[in-house]
């Protein structure tokens, strides 16, 4: 796995060629037809096998495109994606740019969606999604699970992996990982002509922006235009609330809701620093195991934390708080806080408060793990 990892680092930039399988023109019998080769597994080393993938209009099997005794070779291009990857969803939106190339006639683009926007196996529903991607359609949408392509190693880094296959073998030709959409007119005409047995065009120098930036690093950069404002969240009912943002901001600000006393939200998501603090190891009232993460976008984010932990900022909001290297409180002691110093400005927009005084009920301090009344 690990000498795979490597090999298609490796093609990011210019691709790797595969080990070369057999032509089949050269036993193909007179009249006759060869069978699909059998293959028990993926693998580089071996022909792709002849899955059967589900798609929006019923089963798909790769074996439709085998072509052993074709006259003219064509090209399989197979493309393994994954919704949240954004690699991924550029290539879809400049499909166009495979489809209008001018061997295009002699393509077959099959794209795989092994990864859902939440990273679960996809279903239909997330076919429909993604289909709504494309600039054009390619050949054909399937999904699959990451799990039956893992041998090709695929990882986060990977994908888009760009596959070239001879129909003819359904071997590979040349496989890359997450390849610039503008550098692919080049491959397409070289695998081409390896497959004629003609001479192989001449490589062009990488196509740079200023040149230092591959053109879809620019192009993906360009996408990320700021939201005009956050998505509609209905599950919060005083979004757009301005006492609730006053609110807010005046507890984003206040260091008085951490352990030390000394420690805001503000001290990692510094609006000065773009609201994250620009050092490797972020410090609270001990140093942190990371950096803190901006929060510029996170009303649009779909999930919260680095390792997308909590699925909502609802669920998110509590974890500073309560962790014993960022703030070091615990959400009591966050209420009574409140209720000490925000009562006013609080039940002006949420109602009354709880009866916070009964310290029987609600101790000082106090957290999920934690016995009531602990600092």
């Amino acid at each position: 796995m690990d000498a795979l990892a490597d090999v298609t680092h490796e093609a990011h930039d210019a691709g790797v060629d595969a080990p070369r399988i057999p032509r089949s023109s050269d036993r193909c019998p007179d009249g006759g037809a060869l069978p699909y080769p059998e293959v028990p597994e993926i693998s580089f080393e071996t022909p792709l096998p002849d899955l059967t993938l589900p798609t929006s209009d019923g089963p798909l099997r790769l074996g439709r495109y085998y072509t052993p005794c074709a006259a003219e070779p064509r090209l399989l291009v197979v493309r393994l994606m994954a919704a949240w990857s954004g690699p991924s969803q550029h290539h879809a939106a400049h499909t166009r740019r495979l489809l209008e190339l001018p061997e295009a006639s002699r393509l077959d683009v099959v794209d795989v969606l092994v990864s859902a926007a939440d990273n679960q196996p996809p279903d239909d529903r997330d076919l429909a999604d993604w289909r709504a991607r494309y600039d054009a359609p390619p050949t054909a949408l399937a999904r699959s699970d990451a799990p039956t392509w893992r041998a090709l190693s695929i990882g986060p880094q990977h994908l888009p992996l760009l596959l070239l296959v001879d129909p003819r073998t359904m071997g590979y030709l040349k496989f890359f990982d997450a390849p610039d959409t503008h550098d692919l007119p080049y491959e397409v005409a070289d695998a081409l002509a390896r497959l004629d047995r003609r001479a192989r065009p001449t490589r062009p120098a990488p196509a740079r922006y200023d040149d230092r930036l591959p053109l879809d690093a620019w192009e993906m950069v360009q996408a990320m235009a700021p939201l005009a404002r956050p998505p509609a969240d209905p599950t919060n009912a005083f979004a757009d609330d301005p006492r609730a943002a006053a609110l807010g901001r005046a507890l984003f600000f206040d260091p008085r809701l951490s352990a030390s006393g000394e420690v805001a939200c503000a001290r990692c998501h510094d609006p000065a620093m773009g609201l994250a603090d620009g050092n490797a190891r972020s410090t609270g009232v001990a140093l942190g195991d990371r950096n803190a993460p901006s929060v510029l976008a996170a009303s649009g984010q779909r999930w919260q934390f680095w390792d997308g932990r909590a699925d909502s900022a609802w669920m998110q909001a509590l974890g500073p708080f309560e962790n014993p290297r960022e703030m070091g409180f615990t959400r009591l002691g966050v209420a009574q806080a409140i209720a000490q110093r925000y009562a006013t400005e609080y039940t002006a927009v949420y109602g009354a408060l709880p009866p916070l005084e009964d310290r029987a009920r609600f101790p000082a301090a106090g957290m999920p793990g934690q016995p009531p009344g602990r600092p």
